[in-house]
């Protein structure tokens, strides 16, 4: 599997070349969602027009060839370093509000420390997540979900919202 996400700005041709250099080897891409998120946030459009560009471009990365000319295999998150453990936002209200706040004060993130620009983009983010993961589930596609762990000091882990695996995903093991 090959995670096409931060390339650096170098795309579709480095990405190839690199699939070229490891043949007879075979790659799978797997996008990633703020990559996708990328695309859109700094552009000055209503909340309703980025949820459909959005959504149509996730679809077009999982289903198509958007993702550097070819299908994904699967999506990573790399949310939990920057909004704490990541449960489902399913109502629009919350993601538009926070949609609005990034409008107007986008220009200021640069100068932001790392936690107080998350908060701005919090609900937005999940609404994202939620969203990508559901168009995940519908494909049968996996989600890895980075932990940010190991990247310390920079990781936000005030806003974490510690949860064992049990309560979370309503699972128990058996052995």
């Amino acid at each position: 599997m090959l995670e096409t996400g931060y390339h650096e700005d170098r795309g579709g041709e480095a990405i190839a070349r690199f699939e070229e250099a490891i043949l007879p080897c075979r790659s799978n891409r797997i996008s990633r969602i703020e990559e996708i998120q990328r695309e859109f946030f700094h552009l000055d459009i209503s909340f309703g027009e980025f949820e459909q560009r959005y959504i149509k471009r996730l679809q077009e990365t999982l289903d198509g060839n958007g993702n550097f000319g070819k299908k994904s295999y699967g999506m990573k998150s790399y949310l939990l370093p920057f909004i704490g453990l990541i449960r489902p936002l399913h109502d629009r209200d919350p993601a538009r509000v926070s949609w609005e706040a990034l409008r107007s004060s986008f220009h200021k993130l640069p100068d932001m420390d790392r936690e107080s620009a998350a908060e701005i983009t919090k609900y937005l983010r999940r609404y994202t997540f939620t969203l990508a993961l559901e168009e995940c589930l519908k494909r049968d596609m996996p989600m890895q979900i980075h932990a940010g762990d190991g990247e310390a000091p920079d990781v936000v882990y005030e806003i974490k919202i510690h949860f064992t695996w049990k309560r979370v995903s309503g699972l128990t093991a058996t052995t």
